[in-house]
């Protein structure tokens, strides 16, 4: 077993080995997270992945007191959506005392107010109330459209509070894409986690079509018919979708289906993200293939890998060491998924290839998102 001592030097080796005062930050951030999960640590990640401004930045630090005000003045304070996002940062507000008073759901989803203890409005009875009530949105995809349905409606602009706001991760920046100088062209593109396709149809036009083919892996049938739709839809050549999941050997496992971007191989999940106890692990559980990367590509080049495959992403890479060595891609690999894979994955690709270079990148309002980039 490894020495604490051991272990300390050995992470002093890695965070000398990213490449920007970002990613340094953003490391120390993730790593706070992974200890001790909380709105807070969350801020950090925020301000430093989205490159928050001083004024941005104490604006949300100081979101705390600003929520013990409202509530000593018998103001009540919703988090507007109860979907996955809004689960968890209920979990954080709660696990630290933040205090809010319930939530506001369109599809009237009673079952979050029952895990936590709190009412369920309609967006109606917020508006009814609106001098009393104040909302922070809690989806990504949504905000701007929630946003503006309650200011048409007359919800007070300033009952809308700027907590994790949307808004500003809006910065033109695409998850998984920030290094094209360091994709060699007329290699292979590796979509691992692939979802409904977006990833694989931005990548085409991304490289300028420069590329040899797309190798897409997808577990979920019901994301796989979507993505062979949209891609099919957009005309990109040379792609071939396997419906397997990326493991180190071949095999079968325990899928989680029917939760969209957030289906996932069970095992993988045991002890992990946050996220992730927001998720029925029972839920439409079936089997489903694993590959391993090195059997499917064989000899194709491989130039960019990008892994988003909810907590299976070290195994994944254990399975791809014979094209890593080979080929040494871009790699784009999700880091959130569980506490630790930050080092984790960064330990095993240092050792398999110590000519490899790291950056980290926060995407997210919350506490997913976090991406490690690799390339010598």
């Amino acid at each position: 077993m490894i020495s604490q001592y051991d272990f300390v030097k050995r992470m002093s080796e890695l965070y000398g080995l990213l490449q920007d005062d970002q990613s340094k930050a953003l490391f120390w951030d993730r790593l706070k997270f992974d200890v001790a999960p909380g709105v807070i640590n969350i801020i950090d990640m925020f301000a430093d992945g989205i490159g928050l401004t001083a004024d941005q930045g104490k604006e949300q630090h100081t979101i705390h007191q600003k929520l013990e005000n409202l509530k000593a003045q018998g103001q009540r304070v919703f988090l507007y959506g109860g979907g996955v996002c809004g689960k968890a940062l209920a979990e954080c507000l709660m696990q630290e005392n933040i205090p809010f008073y319930g939530f506001c759901d369109r599809s009237g989803n009673s079952e979050i107010g029952k895990k936590f203890g709190k009412p369920v409005v309609t967006p109606q009875y917020l508006l009814e109330h609106s001098s009393t009530s104040f909302a922070i949105i809690t989806t990504i995809d949504y905000f701007e459209e929630i946003k503006q349905f309650l200011l048409a409606q007359q919800f007070p602009a300033d009952h809308i509070l700027p907590f994790f706001r949307a808004d500003f991760a809006n910065q033109g920046r695409r998850q998984y894409f920030e290094f094209p100088e360091k994709f060699r062209p007329g290699t292979a593109f590796v979509d691992g986690g692939c979802y409904d396709g977006a990833d694989s149809i931005y990548f085409a036009q991304w490289c300028h079509g420069n590329y040899s083919k797309i190798f897409a892996f997808e577990p979920d049938s019901q994301n796989a018919e979507k993505c062979s739709e949209n891609v099919r839809l957009a005309g990109v050549r040379d792609f071939e979708l396997r419906q397997a999941g990326l493991s180190r050997e071949c095999g079968t496992a325990n899928f989680s289906a029917g939760n969209e971007q957030f289906s996932h191989i069970v095992d993988h999940m045991e002890g992990g993200d946050l996220l992730f106890d927001m998720i029925d692990p029972a839920k439409n559980v079936e089997t489903v293939h694993l590959e391993p990367l090195d059997q499917i590509v064989g000899d194709t080049p491989v130039g960019f890998i990008k892994m988003d495959i909810e907590g299976a992403e070290l195994e994944a890479l254990r399975g791809a060491e014979k094209s890593l060595l080979r080929d040494k891609p871009l790699l784009a690999i999700c880091i959130y998924h569980k506490a630790g894979d930050m080092l984790a994955i960064m330990d095993y690709l240092h050792t398999l290839i110590p000519e490899y270079h790291f950056w980290v990148r926060h995407y997210s309002p919350f506490s997913y998102e976090t991406l490690l980039y690799a390339s010598i």
